[in-house]
């Protein structure tokens, strides 16, 4: 079988590390919920700040979780042979799922734990969030379930190297697929600059990851606390008031279409829906499509990736004597020792742990600020930036 290369020093240096003290509890955790049979090791994207911060390296590491949207430079994955007579014929990398980052009842901080159990949520997981089977590809373009990270195969092909090192690399971003709780609201009304629109109504929008939820009122509801009825859900999740209607976007994959995962339009307005539902029209006297515009960010803390790694295997015979008997028995047990090979474990998994990062999310909402139509009544000339 093929085992992972791990690098005491790769918290620095990248690749695959061991697992650190302080991640195994979590570790069994998510293995409870996730049915993961095993971590070998950790991921460390290359050019970590473990060592330039001070950290320990190797099993008593500390090592922070990676940061949402930072760059992963090219950082390769391993696999080396198991015994002297094998051989890699090709590997085979994916990120398989995420997860919530289970906390430790002492972890720091006043974040509280991510409820994954309402309906919704547990929808969006279920059907976005991948699956830890046993299959050697996922259903993902180029095998990653996050569209931000670039998974490339066999990046040295292994015949170059005599089959003794099968190399597959990962770089890109980690987007904000997995943080997908995040909303923008908006309220519009002709009181917010929007004299344009055609009745004296209030249009409530909420867009969310499963769609933009709509309400039209005469009158601009509240709560108690005096705070707008946005998000007065039930305990599965969506908005208790059947006056919300979810637009329906008929053969469309609404979660694709509503998270943010794409670095270009992640600091400017998220996605294309927000943008069309938030951007002026492009007139001689241009108008605002959002007259209020507010931010619910994500709760979520940290996520967790699971990288699977599986490699296809070869035994190559020992010399074997001239006669034509002995030739036959000795390839007929190679043949054997590679089946064995290949039924081996020659499947691995990995993790990633990855904060939530509000340096984008705060660049998105401070543009998407600038186009509230309320901005207008302070001046009659406004215009957004851009």
């Amino acid at each position: 079988m093929a085992v992972p290369w791990i690098n005491f020093l790769a918290p620095s240096m990248g690749g695959i590390g061991p697992i650190e003290l302080s991640d195994f509890s979590k570790l069994q955790k998510l293995q409870n919920r996730n049915g993961v049979p095993f971590y070998a090791g950790r991921f460390y994207p290359k050019d970590s700040q473990a060592i330039i911060e001070g950290l320990s390296v190797g099993l008593i590491s500390e090592t922070p979780p990676w940061l949402g949207w930072e760059e992963i430079k090219p950082t390769q994955i391993w696999m080396v042979p198991a015994f002297e007579d094998e051989r890699i014929l090709s590997t085979m990398t994916s990120i398989e799922r995420i997860d919530v980052w289970p906390r430790d009842e002492d972890d720091p901080g006043e974040t509280p734990d991510f409820d994954t159990e309402t309906s919704r949520h547990m929808e969006v997981e279920n059907n976005y969030w991948g699956d830890a089977g046993l299959s050697l590809t996922v259903y993902a373009p180029n095998n990653t379930i996050d569209p931000g990270i670039v998974v490339e195969q066999n990046v040295l092909p292994p015949i170059l190297v005599a089959g003794y090192v099968g190399i597959s690399q990962i770089s890109g971003r980690v987007s904000e697929y997995g943080f997908y709780d995040s909303e923008i609201h908006i309220v519009n009304h002709k009181s917010y600059g929007q004299e344009h629109l055609p009745t004296d109504d209030y249009e409530m929008i909420r867009i969310r990851e499963d769609g933009a939820w709509i309400r039209r009122d005469a009158e601009l509801p509240r709560l108690d606390d005096g705070k707008l009825a946005f998000v007065d859900d039930n305990e599965d999740g969506y908005p208790k008031d059947r006056a919300w209607s979810r637009d329906e976007y008929s053969g469309v994959d609404l979660y694709g279409m509503f998270v943010h995962s794409d670095y270009t339009e992640s600091g400017l307005f998220g996605h294309q829906v927000s943008n069309l539902l938030t951007r002026w029209t492009n007139q001689e006297k241009p108008k605002p499509n959002a007259g209020l515009i507010s931010f619910l960010p994500s709760k979520m803390d940290t996520i967790v990736l699971t990288i699977k790694t599986s490699c296809v295997t070869v035994v190559i015979p020992d010399p074997v004597p001239g006669e034509t008997k002995l030739t036959i028995d000795d390839l007929a047990s190679a043949g054997l020792e590679t089946l064995g090979s290949f039924l081996s474990n020659n499947i691995w998994y990995f993790y990633l742990p990855v904060r939530y990062n509000g340096d984008i999310p705060s660049q998105r909402f401070d543009n998407l600020l600038a186009r509230a139509g309320i901005n207008k009544l302070d001046d009659i000339n406004y215009r957004p930036p851009g």
